[in-house]
């Protein structure tokens, strides 16, 4: 989303970080780990009460999943913001959005393997339970069998 939907911007500023490098590199996710990144709330000049709040975050990973809160909610104390990222940090979020998006379907074929096992296994269970009570009914009509020839 642009950075004109409303008057409140935040700036995620201070990561100075060759992302272009490769970009699941061990360096690179260390980086995310240890380089902290100062994130800007900047509200309006227009507006009442206007403060600028600088927050430091320890690492690139805790600014960004505050972001990502920030994302979904689109809201800071119920007011909407939007979201404009330092362009050195630009590349870094989408990156991490793609990592997201990447964690997300593989956690959603997992969930469907799962349901596909527990399926697999209830059928299981539901023809040995057939098998059972079809072999007990054998048994017994065996039996009635056995009795009436006496």
């Amino acid at each position: 989303f642009g950075v004109h939907d409303d008057n409140r911007l935040l700036f995620v500023q201070g990561l100075n970080l060759n992302v272009s490098a490769s970009l699941l590199s061990d360096q690179f996710l260390a980086a995310c780990e240890s380089v902290p990144v100062s994130v800007k709330i900047v509200k309006h000049k227009m507006l009442p009460n206007s403060n600028l709040a600088s927050v430091q975050f320890a690492s690139v990973n805790e600014a960004a999943r505050i972001v990502r809160i920030f994302k979904q909610t689109r809201t800071i104390m119920g007011a909407p913001v939007s979201i404009e990222y330092d362009p050195c940090c630009q590349k870094l979020f989408d990156r991490l959005d793609e990592l997201d998006k990447e964690y997300e379907r593989i956690e959603h074929e997992n969930d469907m393997k799962a349901r596909d096992s527990q399926v697999e296994f209830s059928l299981k269970q539901d023809n040995a339970q057939l098998l059972s009570s079809s072999g007990r009914n054998l048994e017994s009509e065996l039996d009635k069998h056995l009795q009436n020839q006496h």
